[in-house]
């Protein structure tokens, strides 16, 4: 998985699908205490839907141990290449920063995931033993949030299906 992006409507105005999802997105916060420690309140609930497919995926493919890169180095380089094309100059400071931003949502994305899902065992961080968050899949049965549990079960049996 490269990037989690959310598409942003450019009218205010909302149709009655847009309106149905976002109602079905707020599910994901069902089951969520919040614990200071790890920050994971404000996580984009598309991003951890999407999140949970591409588990569910690479499940389905009896793949157990994941490795998350914490910076992808294309994409540092494509942001100084198209910044330089629009004449837009960030110092180093800005796009490090950025680059810090984006990487630590990223990442606490995951551990949102973890936190619906104690299947799901994030074994490092980055910088703990590499520079990647490295991540366990056991068998994923458990879900506290019915959202997430039902996607990834469709998504396991849709991707099981098609292999045969």
């Amino acid at each position: 998985m490269y990037a989690i992006q959310n598409r942003k409507s450019f009218s205010n105005d909302k149709t009655q699908y847009e309106k149905f999802i976002n109602r079905k997105l707020y599910k994901i916060g069902q089951n969520f205490y919040e614990n200071e420690e790890l920050n994971l309140k404000d996580i984009t609930p598309s991003f951890v839907l999407s999140a949970n497919i591409a588990i569910a995926l690479i499940d389905s493919l009896n793949i157990k141990d994941i490795i998350i890169p914490s910076i992808l180095i294309p994409r540092w380089n494509g942001g100084i290449i198209s910044d330089k094309m629009r004449n837009k100059d960030l110092d180093n400071i800005e796009r490090i920063n950025l680059q810090k931003n984006l990487t630590e949502k990223f990442l606490r994305t995951f551990g949102r995931l973890s936190y619906h899902c104690k299947d799901i065992k994030i074994t490092s961080f980055p910088y703990d033993i590499d520079s990647s968050m490295h991540i366990k899949l056991g068998e994923i049965k458990t879900f506290n949030n019915e959202l997430l549990k039902e996607t990834f079960e469709l998504t396991k049996k849709c991707n099981n299906n098609l292999k045969k």
